[in-house]
């Protein structure tokens, strides 16, 4: 189930009063209060595109520019032991604190969304699997559902390499052409 919904780049919550009989929500990651309500799901989606146009056209209106939700920059509060431990562990790994937050924080968001694509789908089509081989070195294989190896990388001193090596076979293969070299 999902308690979100997206429309011209702003989500919006989807929530639901049993009191009011009525769904509701709000336009989520900006200062500006952009609220939406209906009857049924359909309603909701309609009054949510509709409030999301209406702010647009409002800031157009008014010669202001649209609040953008998510701009790739927030506030984080942890420990100090947390955050020593994070920047040492992003030295050793040869890294920014920053690139090594984004990864963690890309690492975790992947495996719930491999998560949940498991649970509904459980014909998962293929995994990338990060480990360590002999000389010490970190590298990745991409395995089919059915256990076969389909891929195997290079070597990566950091695992944060072999990380970005993922991300870039994820980007790029979709588009890789079949070039023939016999």
């Amino acid at each position: 189930m999902n308690n979100t919904m997206e429309y011209k780049g702003y989500v919006g919550s989807v929530e639901f009063s049993e009191e009011d009989a009525l769904f509701f929500g709000k336009v989520l990651g900006i200062r500006a209060l952009v609220s939406f309500e209906g009857e049924n799901a359909h309603d909701l989606i309609e009054d949510f595109h509709g409030a999301v146009d209406d702010y647009l056209a409002l800031c157009e209106a008014e010669g202001t520019e649209p609040e953008k939700a998510y701009k790739g920059s927030f506030n984080v509060r942890i420990s100090p032991e947390l955050h020593k431990a994070a920047a040492i562990a992003a030295m050793q790994n040869q890294m920014s604190l920053n690139n090594f937050v984004e990864d963690a924080i890309a690492d975790t968001i992947s495996r719930n969304e491999s998560n949940s694509d498991e649970d509904q789908d459980s014909r998962q089509c293929s995994k990338f699997e990060i480990f360590v081989d002999k000389s010490g070195e970190y590298r990745f294989r991409l395995k089919a559902n059915n256990g076969e190896i389909i891929a195997t990388s290079e070597s990566y001193k950091a695992r944060a390499s072999c990380l970005n090596g993922i991300k870039s076979v994820k980007r790029i293969a979709p588009r890789a052409p079949i070039v023939k070299t016999y």
